[in-house]
Formats: C-alpha cells, sequence, structure tokens
C-alpha cells in the first residue's frame, strides 16, 4: 500500500488501477471535508513523488474529477476543489427525487390514497425491491481479472447486487463445468468484445447475456496519441471483434498518424515474426504476458486498458430490474 502525508492511499495489488483509486481517494476527501472548497491540491508532479506513481496517472485521475465539475484546473495557478459543493451534498439528485416523490403523492391522491396509505405502500415496495435485488446473482466475464475486479467494485454498491466474476479462459478450460459454475446466476454480462463468444459458449444454458461498452483509458489514449508519424503499430489481442472495436476507436480520436498491423496469433513463432516487424506494440491485457515474454524492453509496448461506460452499468441496472418482472 502507497501512502502520503495527504492521507491517500494506494492499493498497488487490488486489481484496480491507481488513477481510478486515486480518483476515489480525492472524492472521498473532498466529500468529508479534508479539501474544502477552493483549495488547492497538490501539483501533480508533487503527488505523484509523494504517491511513487507516474505523473500520467495524477494527470488523469484530475482530469476524470475536472470533467465531473469537482476539480477546476487555473492556468499557471494549480489545481483548485470546485465550489459547487452540491456536487458532494447530493443535493440536484435529492431535489430530483423529491419532485418524483411528490409526482407520485399528487397521483395517489387522486386516486384517493391516503398519505398515511402511500407511505405503508411506498415503504412495503422499497423493501421488496431490495430484497429481490439482495437474491439476484449476476455473473461478469472479462479477460483479465483487473477487469472482473473493477466491474464489482462498481456495481455491487450502486444496484445492491453480487456480482460473480469469471475469467473468459475458464469458459474453455471448464467446459464440463459450466452448468455448476452457472447454475445460480440469473444474468450474464460481459463485454461487447467476447459477446458473441459468451453466448455461443452459454447457449445451452438458457441464461440472458447482456454486453457492456468499455472505454479506454484516459492515460492510454494519451500513450496513443504521442505515437510518432509514420511508426508501424501492431496490435496483438485475443479476437476480431476487439480489433475491429479498437480500430474504430482509434479512428474516432484521429489516430490516424501511424500505420496499423493486427494479429491474434497464439503461437510463439508467428507472434515473434510479427512483433519483429512493428516499432511500438498495443497489446490488449490478456495478452501482455504473450507480448512481454518475447519483447521484453526491446521495443515500446502500449497495454490497452479499458473501463466499464457508465452507461452501460446503467443498462445493466436496468437488465435486472427486469428479472423482476419475468
Amino acid at each position: 500500500m502507497t501512502k502520503n502525508r495527504t492521507g491517500i492511499s494506494l492499493k498497488r495489488k487490488s486489481g484496480i488501477p491507481l488513477y481510478i483509486q486515486l480518483k476515489n481517494q480525492i472524492e472521498k476527501r473532498i466529500q468529508l471535508g479534508h479539501w474544502s472548497p477552493g483549495q488547492k491540491l497538490p501539483t501533480e508532479r508533487e503527488l505523484a513523488e509523494e504517491l511513487g506513481i507516474s505523473r500520467n496517472t495524477v494527470s488523469s485521475a484530475y482530469k476524470e474529477l475536472e470533467l465531473e465539475g469537482i476539480l477546476i484546473s487555473q492556468q499557471g495557478r494549480g489545481t483548485f476543489v470546485a465550489d459547487k459543493t452540491e456536487l458532494w451534498t447530493g443535493q440536484d439528485r435529492k431535489a430530483k427525487l423529491l419532485k418524483v416523490i411528490d409526482l407520485a403523492i399528487e397521483e395517489a391522491t387522486q386516486l384517493s390514497f391516503r398519505l398515511d396509505d402511500f407511505l405503508a405502500i411506498a415503504l412495503e415496495r422499497a423493501r421488496e425491491k431490495k430484497e429481490f435485488l439482495r437474491l439476484v446473482r449476476l455473473a461478469f466475464v472479462a479477460s483479465t481479472e483487473e477487469y472482473c475486479q473493477y466491474f464489482v467494485q462498481v456495481l455491487e454498491p450502486r444496484a445492491g447486487v453480487t456480482v460473480k466474476p469469471v475469467l473468459l479462459s475458464q469458459l474453455y478450460e471448464n467446459k464440463g463445468l459450466l452448468t455448476k459454475t452457472f447454475a445460480d446466476v440469473d444474468l450474464v454480462v460481459t463485454t461487447f468484445f467476447y459477446l458473441n463468444e459468451v453466448q455461443q459458449l452459454l447457449s445451452h444454458l438458457d441464461k440472458p447475456v447482456i454486453g457492456i461498452a468499455m472505454n479506454l483509458e484516459p492515460e492510454t489514449i494519451v500513450e496513443l496519441a504521442r505515437i510518432p508519424l509514420g511508426k508501424k503499430v501492431g496490435l496483438v489481442c485475443r479476437s476480431e471483434s476487439f480489433a475491429k472495436n479498437f480500430l474504430e476507436m482509434s479512428d474516432s480520436f484521429g489516430f490516424g498518424n501511424y500505420q496499423m498491423s493486427v494479429t491474434q496469433a497464439s503461437s510463439g513463432d508467428e507472434l515473434r515474426s510479427f512483433l519483429e516487424m512493428v516499432d511500438i506494440v498495443a497489446v490488449s491485457s490478456d495478452r501482455m504476458e504473450d507480448v512481454l515474454t518475447i519483447v521484453g524492453d526491446g521495443k515500446p509496448i502500449i497495454e490497452l486498458r479499458y473501463r466499464p461506460d457508465l452507461g452501460s452499468i446503467n443498462n445493466v441496472k436496468s437488465a435486472i430490474l427486469e428479472l423482476q418482472e419475468k
């Protein structure tokens, strides 16, 4: 665990990307009032040195918080806690919820229910939902433990369900145990990269399988944007769907300054030949070990790190609630 005088703690072996841990720690300190609106934060370099992490990691965390309106950056002055404290007190969300409740009360009144009746019915309904969610078991299938753990961290507290992480490799290694592995699972979630693959592998189980979008982490985007003009880049991944998604995403970001070649080669000789022909390697997280074994420190390697899109997380929560209606 890495800790500094600001009280921020990072767990290097947790499986959660460091910049996400840092972002969450900063949020927590602001929520608790340790850092107040208008207060200046340590510079990226200062915080990176104190925590023993890269400056890019700190930069990614700060940028995410700026996009959410939590921090504000002033050129030449530094980074500060934004004045919009209502983001942390939850006033905006609470105000919206109160409007929904007011509308429900108005409808109930028109249906001749007393306020006491409305309160009793609403409380009972909330208890039913909470109990249902407590019993729901969701399996998340991903290519790496890091993605599995991050998804669990994001969804379990927000949806109130139990998430069972499953590595994609386990579906191939234990085909005879799939029925047992997913016996108590109500919903299977995976990334769009592997949706078709997982649907085929689990087609005999009659379990709903839905896909979620994964976005490149900001630090990875920065690394890709810095690739010099004319360099030969080799993409190493497991599936054609991953390669297609990455290439489409690269085009959308305007990463057209380099030549891109793609391989899903699994044999050492074939992969070695491919890697010898490129200047820089872009590799999916689940193929990092394969590439490092061959390349080592011989040429630059960019690990393509993704995380779940928040819109997709909301879709998963909607799918969970739909289970109750079946």
